[in-house]
């Protein structure tokens, strides 16, 4: 089981901070499928890279229970070696660990859980976007992951191809049974591939849909379009103060030495506010600032106002520039 406690993540831009992350509470059920869904710049990717151990964040923690966990990692890009076949994308990371005897039977396997057997022997320009994916996805099963993070690997393949791959996931899960977390911008995708939906607006999320439906689900089902309308009435909703979700059975506990980060960097929202209604100085992150300075034309103003609507940028009033916000996520 992987926990996250009050986790967050920062990054500095200049003399401004940037939050992208903000007091995450989550509990990953072990062999579970949890889908996380928000707009772009919402925390997504970030919430998977420190998943993944790329990242580490800047306060909170994240707890594995029952030891080391093998993770495997799947991005959007499937990022095959060109200069290698199938065989030998699949087999690179596990030559280092093993015999190559070994390491090919093991990834001839995993090809054959993806359904490319037949094409060990193709360079990557002979292989559709699908099946590009699909070694990405064998890449990361040869290595028998407990934690399987997909970072919108289907975003860029047609419908009936996307459609297809979905598929292919739950077949994967439903033999491997791996604890899976997958990123993506379509609200349908994660109703259909999750069994918890996790909303994340502005660093922090927002709302938890449990779908207690079988697999496979058929994206015209009237179950499926009520998870849907839900999960979009809630991230369309008007601007409002962000509440900390959280998937059950979350157990609250601290984290131990060797995973303590230092203390959480408080949320623009949490942060007291002046007579003028501005919060005190601090992370730029919920836009609240106001737009016309002196010296922005009408024009002006508007402009930023649409970016500001959007979510693209913050504005600094006093030295009258719009800060961008999508640097991460």
């Amino acid at each position: 089981m992987l926990e996250a406690h009050q986790l967050g993540k920062a990054y500095r831009l200049g003399e401004t901070e940037v939050v992208a992350l903000a007091g995450v509470d989550l509990t990953f059920p072990r062999g579970s499928i949890t889908t996380v869904v928000g707009r772009s710049g919402c925390g997504k990717t970030t919430l998977l890279r420190l998943l993944a151990g790329l990242e580490q964040p800047t306060s909170g923690a994240l707890r594995r229970q029952g030891g080391p966990v093998r993770t495997g990692v799947v991005f959007q890009e499937a990022r095959l070696m060109p200069w290698l076949d199938t065989l030998g994308n699949v087999s690179f990371g596990l030559r280092r660990r093993f015999p190559a005897s070994v390491a090919e039977e093991r990834s001839r396997v995993a090809l054959e859980t993806v359904g490319l057997s037949a094409f060990a022997d193709a360079m990557p320009s002979q292989l559709s976007g699908g099946m590009a994916q699909r070694v990405a996805i064998a890449r990361a099963l040869v290595t028998e992951p407990d934690l399987l993070l997909l970072d919108e690997p289907f975003a860029a393949l047609d419908a009936f191809t996307r459609r297809a791959m979905q598929n292919e996931l739950i077949a994967i899960w439903q033999k491997k049974r791996p604890t899976i977390v997958f990123v993506t911008h379509d609200v349908e995708e994660a109703v259909l591939l999750g069994q918890h939906v996790l909303e994340l607006e502005r660093g922090r999320v927002v709302g938890h849909e449990p779908v207690d439906l079988p697999f496979p689900r058929d994206p015209t089902a009237t179950a499926v379009n009520d998870h849907r309308r839900r999960i979009l009435a809630n991230l369309t909703a008007p601007a409002r103060e962000p509440e900390t979700a959280v998937l059950p059975p979350l157990t609250r506990s601290h984290p131990d030495e060797t995973s303590r980060f230092p203390g959480p960097r408080a949320h623009p929202a949490d942060r007291p506010r002046r007579s003028g209604g501005q919060a005190e100085d601090g992370p730029r992150h919920l836009c609240d600032r106001a737009l016309h300075a002196p010296g922005r034309s009408a024009a002006q103003g508007e402009t930023v106002e649409t970016l500001r609507e959007h979510r693209v940028v913050a504005v600094d009033e006093e030295e009258d520039v719009a800060l961008p916000l999508r640097l991460c996520g």
